[in-house]
């Protein structure tokens, strides 16, 4: 029914290879010195004033009232990036609600339900390695106060080991991780848990929400608080097996805290849990470290991808503990209602001593080169540091947001210039241009986007809405929709366009769906026969699952030819929750530094700006033996857009 909804932990996430040193340690970050003026640049939190949201009735013309956004601001002109942006991040959509979905598009089905006192039962898996969901007969091999294991029939389970994992997990993981990580939230240590044990691939296991509901709700729902751990990818009583175990935990709780929050920062906070667990740390540090245009704020979709990622999620938060209090960083990131960047950036302020997520970031960038704060050595070891490329007198990269590219200066003499350029303006979604504005549905997970308004279709004998879209959208995942009322809203029926599908292979598509990539914009008409005749509501609505998200979904030049209405930016008629209306231009935000590393401390140079896409300055004299670097890191929020930069090295 819902979008799937899954946690899982990589095979790449959790082999152990070093523990975690000094996650609690304090003290305040070095300010950057040099030969150019120090200040803070291009920091996000300067342009991106958040302007007062506030949920509003309207009316619609049918008489029922309808929930709508707000932005108690004066628009800015189309062509205003930076109104853009401010648009764009005040643009919110709600959580994806399973059970009124179902309600809504008439998918609650009768099941007989589960006697829980039962020693067998079936249970609904996903299999992430052949996206596929089916059933599996389980078999209760274990019930404590808090916690029922069970195990697929067929199965050749370790009992002996299965045993010290359970044990461990009550006694020492779940504990831990309650009162390191949960302290608000009671359940964390005494709520009954479901353990199932089967194979599966792809996977050393996962936390699906969809388990949370029952299977008349969600047709893959098992009505428990569940994580499935894989047979085939982690042997019971393994440290592999317990620190599954301890991500996968912390991914429940998470969605208890907040069922929206973006995949990267779920990720990373579960990957640092397993060293809160004392379980070590999360074995992907190497991975980024080798990658570090990263985009720290996104995720790859395709499992096979996901190492990179993993290791930057973990190693940010990671930094982020060290230097904002350890735990109780974590843990608040957790129990925060916002989402992403935004949410960090409001805690990041809260605690000192950095201005702005952008700042800790920036900071974090420095370390993985020049080792910053010496008592979180996690560049050492057996994990090593940040590389840096050779540059020629020009070099043209491309770099996503929220990743850094390193450039080697060691060789350069003191003196000579560094110039940055790249274009001061970046899209929102790789759309292609049009000539007006368009309306783009935010990208998130586990979230909804509706777009909404009346049409009067009474003196019509036949109607067609006709539009242009563009989607980037988790295939067979995440689905975007055009649906009907007739009845005020109560009730929902998506309408067949030109390019929808009816394939349903992951519980995941309400009726007719659009997913997947576009290749650019794609005409599209929709018959809207079962609406004539009738004073109606038409939608737009995505809706996506847990876990990755693509750009988005984005509609056009809306019309019905046969009365007569075209959607034109102006048009104030809309119920808008979690859409916006955009010119697809963004300010494109880049910083730029010289890390010389020293034994104590690093110097830090930021480069300045001198005009709008170009930043300067000057590499150091360096001491023999001393190497240093030019970080580059494009900061520009919510687009998966990267920047391309060029980067001049001359002699003085």
């Amino acid at each position: 029914m819902t979008a799937r909804a899954i946690r899982w932990s990589s095979l790449f996430a959790v082999l152990l290879i070093l523990a975690l040193d000094g996650c609690s340690a304090r003290s305040t970050p070095m300010a950057p010195v040099g030969p150019e003026p120090e200040k803070v640049i291009n920091d996000l939190a300067t342009p991106t004033t958040i302007v007062t949201v506030a949920a509003t009735p309207l009316t619609s013309a049918t008489g029922v009232a309808v929930a709508t956004v707000a932005v108690r601001s004066t628009p800015a002109p189309w062509d205003d990036p930076e109104g853009e942006l401010i648009r764009v991040l005040s643009t919110d959509a709600s959580e994806r609600d399973s059970v009124r979905l179902a309600r809504e598009f008439n998918r609650i089905a009768s099941v007989a339900p589960t006697d829980p006192t039962a020693p067998s039962r079936q249970f609904w898996v996903s299999d992430p390695g052949r996206r596929a969901i089916f059933s599996i007969e389980g078999r209760l091999f274990r019930r404590s106060t808090s916690v029922d294991v069970w195990n697929q029939d067929g199965q050749t389970i370790d009992a002996e080991g299965l045993d010290r994992s359970v044990t461990r997990f009550e006694s020492v993981t779940r504990p831990k991780l309650a009162r390191g990580l949960f302290p608000s939230l009671p359940l964390a240590e005494f709520e009954r848990l479901a353990i199932v044990n089967a194979r599966v691939g792809g996977v050393i296991g996962y936390f699906s929400s969809s388990n949370e509901h029952p299977p008349g709700i969600v047709r893959s729902g098992n009505s428990l608080a569940m994580i499935l751990m894989s047979l085939q990818n982690a042997r019971p009583g393994s440290d592999v097996y317990d620190a599954g175990l301890a991500h996968e935990f912390t991914h429940l709780m998470q969605w208890r805290a907040d069922r929206a929050e973006e995949t990267w920062v779920s990720e990373g906070t579960a990957e640092y849990a397993i060293a809160t667990a004392g379980l070590g740390a999360g074995g992907s540090r190497s991975a980024f470290l080798r990658a570090p245009r990263t985009q720290l704020n996104h995720w790859a979709e395709r499992l096979e991808n996901s190492p990179a990622h993993y290791g930057a999620a973990e190693l940010f938060f990671t930094f982020a503990a060290d230097r904002l209090g350890g735990d109780a960083f974590v843990a608040d990131v957790i129990v925060d209602r916002g989402r992403g960047l935004a949410a960090i950036d409001a805690i990041v302020r809260r605690r000192g001593p950095y201005g702005s997520v952008d700042d800790l970031i920036a900071d974090w960038m420095a370390h993985n080169y020049g080792n910053r704060y010496g008592r979180l050595d996690y560049v050492s070891g057996n994990v090593m540091a940040v590389a840096a490329d050779p540059v020629a007198p020009s070099t043209t990269v491309t770099v996503p947001q929220y990743s850094a590219h390193y450039v080697a200066l060691t060789t350069y003499n003191a003196g000579s210039t560094v110039e940055v350029r790249f274009a001061p303006t970046v899209r929102l979604v790789g759309a292609p241009a049009r000539p007006t504005p368009f309306w783009w549905a935010r990208r998130g997970d586990g979230i909804e986007s509706r777009l909404t308004r009346a049409i009067d279709l009474r003196q019509v004998s036949s109607a067609t809405l006709r539009f242009s879209i563009w989607h980037d959208l988790e295939e067979d995942f995440d689905y975007g929709f055009v649906s009907g009322s007739i009845d005020g809203g109560v009730s929902w029926t998506t309408l067949r366009a030109t390019t929808t599908r009816t394939s349903d292979p992951n519980d995941a598509n309400l009726g007719h769906g659009f997913t997947g990539a576009t290749p650019g914009w794609v005409s599209e008409t929709v018959e809207l026969a079962p609406l004539v005749g009738r004073l109606a509501l038409i939608r737009f609505h995505v809706v996506t699952d847990d876990s990755y998200s693509g750009a988005g979904l984005c509609i056009a030049d809306a019309e019905v030819p046969e009365i007569g209405w075209r959607d034109v930016p102006d048009d104030g008629d809309w119920t808008v929750e979690g859409f916006a209306r955009v010119a697809n231009r963004m300010p494109q935000r880049v910083r730029a530094v010289i890390v010389v590393p020293g034994d104590a401390a690093p110097t830090v140079i930021t480069l300045v700006p001198t005009d709008p896409g170009r930043l300067f300055g000057r590499v150091p004299a360096l001491l023999a033996g001393q190497r240093a670097a030019l970080i580059v890191a494009p900061l520009t929020p919510v687009t998966l857009e990267p920047a391309t930069i060029t980067i001049t090295v001359a002699a003085p």
